[in-house]
């Protein structure tokens, strides 16, 4: 039996202040197949977050802050066999 399957998440701001906001947005696509004795998975995770990084945190200093843009690819693989 062929398998197709795709996911969505949405992590908020590990922040508590609204100064950074930091969330993170991945999407994932997969394809597998399964029989009686085994199985074989395949997996594509795409992970996008983008942060403000202040290098001084002071209220009476103010500067510009450097955005930092993340992307993380993920590929994945498994193999499973039944034992009975």
């Amino acid at each position: 039996m062929l398998q197709v399957r795709g996911g969505f998440s949405n992590y908020g701001s590990p922040f508590k202040t609204g100064l950074n906001d930091a969330q993170m947005k991945t999407f994932s696509a997969g394809l597998g197949y399964r029989s009686k004795d085994f199985y074989l998975d395949a997996a594509f995770a795409w992970s996008k977050s983008s942060s403000d990084y202040y290098l001084y945190g002071t209220e009476n200093v103010i500067v510009n802050p450097v955005k930092n843009d993340f992307d993380y690819y993920n590929l994945m693989f498994t193999f499973g066999y039944r034992f009975d």
